[in-house]
């Protein structure tokens, strides 16, 4: 399970490291060398290895043994409301307040 809550934190890590990058160089329009901001690319990037990843595995993983499977439409949709109000406001709470 550790195994599985720290590949989950790398890849989040490295998908949001990616976010910010192209939001910082193609949206926001920021170059390299002038304006490009290191310390918000590290906070998005521990983020999502500290974070995002290793929650939303133990989160899913909860409401995988407690659903069961997704293999109908009733299942997801339980398993959705309660990812929804129960297990997405505490992520937020708590990233807003690493952020």
């Amino acid at each position: 399970m550790l195994h599985q809550s720290v590949r989950a934190g790398l890849q989040s890590g490295t998908i949001m490291t990616i976010s910010d990058v192209v939001t910082q160089l193609f949206i926001e329009e920021k170059s390299w060398n002038d304006d490009y901001q290191w310390q918000r690319t590290l906070r998005w990037t521990t983020a999502g290895m500290v974070l995002h990843g290793p929650y939303f595995f133990a989160g899913f993983s909860v409401l995988d043994k407690y659903f069961g499977a997704a293999t109908s439409l009733q299942v997801v949709a339980k398993k959705t409301a309660t990812a929804q109000f129960f297990l997405f406001p505490p992520y937020l709470v708590a990233l807003f307040g690493f952020m």
